[in-house]
């Protein structure tokens, strides 16, 4: 057994092979895109039995079983690929194919390929495989991919007797080989100071509702730096002991809105930022005898769009009652609070989220 020392230039000789180890000890093991929208796997321009494959690089791991695994590849595209006189699915049922990024590497004991040919595609290309199981999402669902070095890109789902390739048809696969995540959180509880009677919820959620809780001067609001390479977040917030007054009813929907350009009530859905969490409901006991108190909880994974990224970001609790909600039902005191987790992700980006 011996060692091998890389990049040491005294009359050392460097195999391809270690080039290759101590690429995956500077990467870590698992396979990946570079960056979000790296190789992204789209439809033509004007669709038809063909896709297209974004620039961008990829590591990806040896699956080589005669050789150690301890090895990767870091291919790079430099240049849109069209890929193009696909075979649609038959006429009796539907298809489900698998787009991957393969390595054609003939050091690779397993793998039969033509030095030649392998040397002419650079040691990379782009292959379909058809008929792959519906639920596979890997190389390593595929049994005919045994052994073979390469990543899965996308998958392509074929409605019966259909060629033409469709946005909709397209299933993206990729995930970021190194990918960035950060956290922050925004606390607020209520003070003396904050107390009034414009604590009292009373926008109506049809007319875009209102900063909840309201009245001048109240911190129902917050802005945030979102990371440049933040392509997702998950949206975390409370609204901790808010207030509901017996013999009311009342009921209704909250959430966060956020974005840069403040709009009063001009956005769509009557919004007052340009983006927002989805929606979540409220509603009281009833006509019962009693003042009590509830919190409100909301979750939601959203797109960050490519406007907002690297870009200072305004977060707003908006809440509003249905349109037969009695007023005066519902509020916030010196005894509630707000709190705001944000977790910025970077995940491959799909055609959806190309905003």
């Amino acid at each position: 057994m011996a060692f091998y020392v890389p990049y040491v230039i005294d009359d050392a000789e460097h195999s391809a092979r270690l080039f290759r180890r101590q690429f995956q000890q500077s990467v870590g093991e698992g396979s990946g895109v570079s960056r979000p929208e790296d190789l992204r796997v789209q439809a033509l321009n004007t669709p038809g039995p063909g896709f297209r494959v974004g620039p961008g690089g990829a590591v990806i791991q040896s699956r080589d079983t005669t050789v150690s695994a301890r090895e990767s590849y870091g291919p790079i595209n430099d240049a849109e690929v069209e890929v193009l006189g696909l075979d649609g699915a038959p006429s009796s049922g539907s298809r489900r194919d698998m787009v991957i990024l393969e390595i054609v590497d003939p050091e690779m004991d397993s793998l039969t390929y033509d030095p030649v040919e392998a040397a002419a595609l650079n040691y990379t290309r782009i292959r379909v495989v058809q008929g792959v199981p519906a639920s596979a999402k890997t190389v390593a669902d595929v049994p005919s991919l045994a052994n073979v070095t390469a990543y899965a890109l996308a998958a392509i789902q074929y409605p019966a007797n259909v060629s033409t390739i469709q946005p909709n048809m397209i299933t993206d696969l990729r995930e970021v080989a190194d990918p960035f995540r950060a956290e922050t959180a925004f606390a607020r509880p209520r003070v003396a100071a904050d107390d009034s009677p414009e604590n009292y919820l009373s926008g109506r959620d049809a007319n875009g509702g209102e900063y909840f809780p309201g009245g001048g001067g109240y911190a129902n609001q917050v802005e945030i730096d979102i990371p440049l390479r933040a392509t997702r977040m998950i949206v975390e917030a409370d609204w901790m002991s808010v207030i509901y007054y017996g013999g009311k009813d009342a009921f209704g929907n909250y959430w966060v809105e956020f974005g840069t350009e403040y709009r009063p009530n001009t956005w769509p859905s009557k919004q007052q930022y340009e983006f927002a969490t989805q929606k979540f409901a409220f509603d009281t006991v009833g006509k019962v005898a009693g003042t009590y108190r509830s919190n409100w909880r909301l979750m939601d994974n959203v797109p960050v769009p490519a406007k907002l990224r690297g870009k200072r970001v305004t977060f707003v609790f908006k809440a509003g009652l249905a349109a037969n909600a009695q007023t005066q039902a519902v509020a916030m005191n010196s005894m509630s609070g707000l709190g705001l987790k944000l977790t910025f992700v970077e995940t491959a980006l799909t055609w959806q989220d190309a905003v």
